[in-house]
């Protein structure tokens, strides 16, 4: 079995994501372990999706020695086809943010011209 690294360096991760195409659909799963809804930012454009999370965690390794660690996720995807970025719809539960982003289907009819 392979070991897949998520961590690109000490504080940084880059999250599963799992992609699936239907004819008028692209739906990203993008698992996204400790992170709040509050903490993540996700940017769309016409030809890809961005995804930054925060997952702040606090310790306590004894009463003198207390902090705070920051892991931070990012994430770019290049879209197989052109969207309607203004048509994205995303859904964030248990851990896992969905984004639904329908397929710019699009199709204009051309006239042909004989020249004779």
């Amino acid at each position: 079995m392979e070991t897949v690294e998520i961590f690109n360096d000490e504080n940084r991760a880059e999250p599963l994501v799992h992609i699936t195409e239907s004819k008028d659909k692209t739906v990203i799963m993008v698992d996204l372990p400790c992170v709040r809804k509050q903490n993540i930012d996700l940017k769309v454009s016409k030809k890809a999706v961005e995804i930054n999370a925060i997952i702040k965690n606090t310790f306590a390794e004894d009463y003198f020695k207390k902090g705070v660690r920051w892991t931070f996720f990012h994430k770019i995807i290049d879209l197989p086809t052109e969207t309607f970025p203004e048509k994205v719809k995303a859904k964030f539960e248990k851990n896992v943010l969905l984004i639904t982003i329908p397929k710019n289907r699009k199709v204009k009819r051309i006239k042909i011209e004989c020249w004779e």
